[in-house]
């Protein structure tokens, strides 16, 4: 089971649900709404999912990233510069990401 991670805090607020890993881009047009999204690094080609996605949380990032200006511009808590959350963090485990503190609860 994955542990508790830590990032930095990029888009305030608190959510739940399940993991959904995008690696380059692929799985996109199968994210559920309401699924945490979790990736490497986030482009302007995934701007979409931010429409369906709880929480965003990625491996790499500031505050002044993609992942933390979509996450803003909708309303929905990131974390961004978590280095392992792809590797550390399966398809279907549930989390809470709080954006406020940085942290990512596994449930």
């Amino acid at each position: 089971m994955a542990e508790n991670l830590k990032g930095i805090g990029a888009a305030p607020g608190e959510a739940e649900g399940e993991v959904m890993v995008i690696m380059n881009g692929e799985g996109m047009d199968s994210f559920p709404e309401g699924n945490v999204l979790v990736a490497d690094k986030v482009d302007p080609t995934m701007a979409s999912l931010f429409k369906r996605a709880a929480a965003v949380v990625t491996d790499s990032g500031g505050k002044t990233s993609h992942a933390a200006i979509f996450a803003r511009e909708h309303g929905i808590p990131a974390v961004v510069g978590v280095n392992s959350a792809t590797s550390d963090l399966q398809n279907g485990t549930k989390v809470k990401v709080n954006g406020d503190t940085g942290d990512i609860v596994v449930l």
